[in-house]
């Protein structure tokens, strides 16, 4: 299956939509087969409906391998709990939940026993100098899921890019992933996992194959999306979760669905989230178990001359396994496998009780003791060897005439014209006499009767010690009956024998649990190549010893003095013993410290969240701060490293914060916070009224900003007799004018940030304001309205409402009108709205 980014796009031939693979699938890595699966086809674009049918048959076909699963192990359990966020759908062929990369899905062993996973980072071209805050909170997020065994480390910063050989998290673009874009680029950044599909693990039903390398690369060109340190962060927890074998999720408030949120989120994780990481790195259960050796004693019987196959099986663990012989013999002709196949054809009858070794990728290993039984075949062939005439001393090349003598001891003749012949059995299929099988021209050869055979072998070419023994052989059954006893020659002078073999080397050895290790035990002597074995004792935990090259290699993962006794085979059976002492002492406790480099700026009266980060000793850290203060109005949660608040002052802090492990190392760091004040502002001015000739006093309001301030009139100008106090804000002052005035008038704080208002003046001149003197209403007729000041283009309002009353000499005329008995109030309005004093009268 292959990865990547698509876009679904118009074919400009056809008109079809057309998904289309974006970006290439560097993150990604397919180890192929030799044999690649028949009818696969691999396509770089594909038209949608198709795409979408295929999407849909893969998650229809998750979904109904995870029903089985849970019908199989859990269908008749109580289901204890539900994420809030499920909800079973009804007659839909899709049920939202969270996927994986590729299918088996990758994952990390390294959780299993107990080892972080470790990511580099290269913070050339970082979108903000506290990218590894941002990281390792990200990386924090996936670390503290309650049940989960996954730990992630920030291994710090180096001048890394994709590489197979490392975890790594960059920002430059150095692997070329991502073109450059004219606007902001809609890809934000792409995470993946490289992988090896030889090494494969069941966890809660589920194979996995184990992940190699990890890679993360954000968009350079995408950075218009980066100046927020909460967006960073979210993208940083998104794509760490592709980096550990996380697919995107179908719930929309996940974080790992394929839609970045940008809500606020920053380096958290949802439920969804949570329910697949656990389930991939659970912290007990959900594996494979133990690893066990399944298969028991007496593995089968073979006979003599028949091909015999047995293969060893075992659960558990990790896979792929490698099969060992660690003390007894196969039966001769018989070989194991490192895959675990007995196989060969025995040339000899007997029982054989022997010990094998299974060891699996995360260098755990367990042995068991099993037999063999061979018996003769029940061919009617059989036979006694009588004598033979063999030269042992030979030139280099010589030809020579070997004569062997059998007696027929079985119950069938012997018959060159059945398949009747003579073969080399030392070794077997051997080539070194010019041939390896003598075919039989005589006459039958009856049961009881004797065989004598002559033929011709050539020498070797090469000077040395070489063996020398046959079989009979018939076609059908194999070989039977006696051999001829082995003679050792000589072909020409082959040198002094070696010397026996031997181990040297170091006998006391150190490592470090959780550390790797290894060391190569040095032999001499003997004749390779030689085959290692552990005699006595076991070797710690995690430790293997490879039985072809004698290297000690592995993880050790317990603490402790091991005592083993090593020992060497040479191809000649000759043996050496060594006894190692191996000593694994505990891994140093890396010293607290204080990732976190900086706390960013605060506003006074503005929340501020601040999360310190701590690594090394061992948790869980208690903060506190050790010098200095907080701005007024911040804490530091002990417990969490959080700082958090409201400040309520302005200015720059120093203080400095200590974390203290569980077991009372201690790291200190000095920080700086600047607290800014709020923005500058000028509370709202209504419209201000006065009297000409009547005192004004008004006061104006600025908030924010560094006081004291400094006022002014920068527009406008304020009505003659009054004036603006610079200092106070304060407008005041007897008006000597009438009119409406507006005025610009701005505040000036000590940071000289200003602000600037509009405000609007208006002064009434008392001698234009009207006066009802007198009201007199002739029932049913007329009212009649006299007063002073009163403008030829005034209005009457009676009762709050405006008449067609005329003016006649000063006074107004309203007819013809009816009132009711009662209280009425007249009001005279000049023109400008100035307005007299409501006068009341009444009507019987």
């Amino acid at each position: 299956m292959f990865l990547g980014k698509f876009a679904v796009v118009a074919d400009p031939a056809t008109g079809e939509r057309i998904v289309l693979r974006v970006a290439p699938d560097k993150n990604t890595s397919v180890i192929q087969t030799e044999t690649p699966m028949a009818g696969s086809v691999a396509t770089s674009r594909m038209e949608l409906s198709a795409y979408c049918a295929l999407i849909t048959r893969r998650i229809k076909a998750n979904r109904e391998r995870s029903k089985s699963f849970h019908q199989t192990y859990y269908g008749s359990l109580p289901m204890l709990a539900e994420p809030a966020e499920y909800h079973r759908s009804s007659g839909r062929d899709l049920e939202p939940q969270y996927s994986f990369l590729t299918s088996p899905p990758p994952r990390w062993f390294e959780p299993d026993v107990g080892q972080p996973v470790v990511f580099m980072i290269n913070p050339d071209g970082a979108p903000n100098p506290q990218i590894m805050d941002d990281i390792s909170a990200a990386m924090n997020a996936w670390s503290t899921v309650p049940g989960c065994s996954l730990r992630i480390v920030n291994g710090g910063s180096a001048a890394v890019c994709y590489s197979k050989d490392s975890n790594s998290i960059v920002f430059n673009n150095c692997e070329g992933q991502f073109p450059p874009s004219p606007s902001c680029a809609r890809i934000l950044a792409l995470g993946g996992m490289n992988w090896d599909p030889n090494q494969t693990k069941v966890i809660n039903g589920t194979t996995f194959v184990r992940a190699v390398t990890g890679h993360i690369s954000f968009n350079p060109y995408a950075s218009c999306d980066f100046g927020d340190h909460c967006i960073v962060r979210e993208i940083a927890t998104h794509e760490l979760g592709h980096a550990l074998g996380l697919g995107h999720s179908q719930f929309a408030d996940a974080t790992m669905f394929g839609v970045a949120h940008f809500d606020g989120r920053c380096a958290s994780i949802h439920q969804d989230d949570i329910n697949a990481i656990d389930f991939v790195y659970p912290a007990t259960g959900g594996g494979p178990g133990p690893l066990t050796i399944l298969s028991t004693s007496p593995l089968g019987i073979a006979t003599v001359g028949s091909a015999f196959s047995r293969q060893l099986l075992a659960s558990g663990g990790a896979t792929p396994y490698g099969w060992s012989l660690v003390s007894g013999l196969l039966p001769d002709g018989l070989n194991l496998l490192p895959n675990g196949l007995i196989s060969g054809t025995p040339l000899a009858t007997g029982s054989s009780d022997f010990t094998v070794k299974l060891t699996d990728p995360q260098n755990v290993s367990v042995q068991k003791a099993l037999s063999i039984l061979v018996i003769a075949p029940a061919s009617g062939f059989d036979s006694q060897f009588v004598s033979q005439e063999v030269p042992k001393a030979l030139n280099p090349s010589q030809t020579f005439f070997i004569t062997l003598r059998w007696v027929n001891t079985g119950s069938k003749p012997w018959n060159g014209a059945s398949g009747f012949a003579v073969v080399s059995q030392n070794p077997t299929n051997n080539a070194n006499w010019g041939g390896n099988t003598v075919p039989w021209f005589g006459s039958p050869v009856a049961s009881g009767e004797p065989l004598e055979l002559l033929f011709q072998a050539f020498a070797p070419s090469r000077a040395g010690i070489y063996d020398f023994q046959w079989q009979l052989y018939q076609q059908g059954a194999g070989p039977f009956g006696e051999m001829s006893a082995n003679v050792r020659i000589t072909v020409g002078d082959p040198g002094p024998p070696p010397s026996p073999p031997s181990i040297a080397g170091l006998s006391s050895l150190e490592a470090v649990k959780g550390t790797f290790f290894t060391y190569i035990l040095p032999a001499t002597g003997g004749t390779p190549p030689y085959a290692w074995q552990v005699a006595t004792g076991a070797l710690p935990g995690g430790l293997i010893l490879n039985p072809n090259t004698g290297a000690l290699i592995g993880t050790p993962n317990a603490t402790g003095s091991y005592a083993v006794m090593v020992q060497l085979t040479d191809s000649k059976s000759q043996t050496a013993q060594k006894s190692l002492s191996i000593a694994v002492t505990a891994p140093p406790v890396p010293a607290v410290e204080i990732t976190t480099s900086s706390v960013p700026q605060a506003t006074s009266g503005v929340s501020l969240n601040q999360q310190l980060i701590a690594i090394g000793g061992k948790p869980p850290y208690t903060w506190a701060v050790t010098a200095g203060g907080l701005p007024a109005g911040l804490g530091l949660a002990a417990a969490t490293g959080m700082i958090s608040g409201t400040p309520s002052a302005a200015g720059v802090f120093n203080f400095s914060v200590s974390a203290t492990d569980a077991e009372s190392r201690t790291a200190i760091k000095p920080f700086s916070i600047t607290v800014v004040p709020p923005p500058i502002s000028l509370d709202l001015v209504p419209p201000l009224d006065g009297l000409k000739g009547s005192a004004l006093n008004y006061q104006l309001i600025a908030r924010g900003g560094t006081p004291p301030y400094t006022w002014s009139v920068t527009g406008g100008t304020l009505p003659t007799g009054l004036a603006l106090n610079s200092a106070t804000g304060l407008i005041s002052g007897v008006p000597t004018v009438a009119g409406l005035f507006t005025a610009a008038i701005t505040v000036r704080d000590q940071a000289s940030v200003s602000m600037t208002s509009t405000i609007q003046i208006k002064l009434i001149d008392p001698a234009t304001i009207p006066a009802v003197t007198r009201a007199k209403y002739k029932g049913g007729k007329k009212l009649i309205v006299a007063g002073e000041r009163i403008n030829s283009a005034a209005q009457l309002l009676l009762d709050g409402n405006q008449t067609s009353a005329t003016i006649s000499d000063g006074s107004f005329i309203l007819k013809p009108i009816m009132l009711a008995a009662g209280n009425h109030q007249v009001r005279v309005v000049n023109p400008g709205g100035v307005s007299s004093a409501p006068f009341m009268f009444s009507v019987e």
